[in-house]
């Protein structure tokens, strides 16, 4: 847009893309943000209490002075349950939110360093009634070996190189995929996957990826099969 938009340019505008929403499933909702990542959890939080739902809030920062939004949730701060790592140290998230686990359905939403992330996930994914949503800010993935992809639609194979991305390699082709961070935080370059084995190498969990789907940006093949694509 910097360097192609000007008065009178047509752009065209989708619908806004949330990949890290309330689960409608869920009868119980568990936030955990740390730092910056109350900010997308204090929308979410607000959001529960307007529709009273049964929620609770571990906001996890250096020290009150130094954490965003605090004025925004002093409505709510009896679900709130603030943590100063300056006075008391890096919590044990696992003890201060198993006593808000109860119902059927519980979600657990995670914003935060890629430490926190990955705990919560650890301590929790294996859980049958918790469901572990997160969202990450940054990548996590190195793009592997060389493997092939097959395009079931247009046909043919396509080999893609170590070090380069599926979708790359598509672009490089004419296909035209829409994407965002390619960097599989944001989903938006998700495309249907008819076959093969894969390590999705995404940070999208929980209600925001299917099983019979994929993102280019970060997807390998395991052990050199190969992935078809509904391309």
């Amino acid at each position: 847009m910097h360097d192609n938009a000007a008065v009178g340019t047509s752009l065209e505008a989708g619908s806004p893309s949330n990949t890290f929403g309330i689960d409608p499933t869920s009868d119980n909702h568990i936030l955990i943000a740390g730092g910056v990542g109350i900010t997308p959890i204090l929308a979410m939080a607000l959001e529960l209490a307007e529709r009273e739902s049964s929620w609770h809030l571990l906001y996890i920062g250096s020290s009150r002075q130094e954490m965003a939004f605090l004025d925004h949730l002093r409505g709510v701060r009896e679900r709130v349950t603030v943590w100063e790592t300056k006075s008391y140290g890096r919590p044990n998230v696992s003890a201060v939110v198993s006593e808000w686990i109860e119902g059927t359905s519980t979600a657990l939403y995670c914003c935060g360093p890629a430490g926190l992330i990955e705990s919560v996930s650890s301590d929790f994914s294996g859980q049958d009634d918790v469901r572990v949503i997160s969202e990450r800010f940054t990548a996590t993935t190195e793009l592997g070996g060389s493997f092939e992809i097959e395009l079931s639609r247009s046909g043919g194979r396509i080999r893609v190189p170590a070090g380069v991305s599926v979708l790359d390699v598509l672009e490089g082709r004419g296909v035209d995929i829409p994407w965002s961070c390619r960097a599989g935080i944001c989903g938006t370059c998700e495309t249907p996957l008819i076959a093969g084995r894969t390590d999705h190498g995404d940070s999208l969990v929980g209600m925001t990826r299917a099983a019979d789907v994929c993102f280019p940006c970060v997807v390998r093949a395991v052990d050199d099969d190969v992935i078809v694509l509904d391309i």
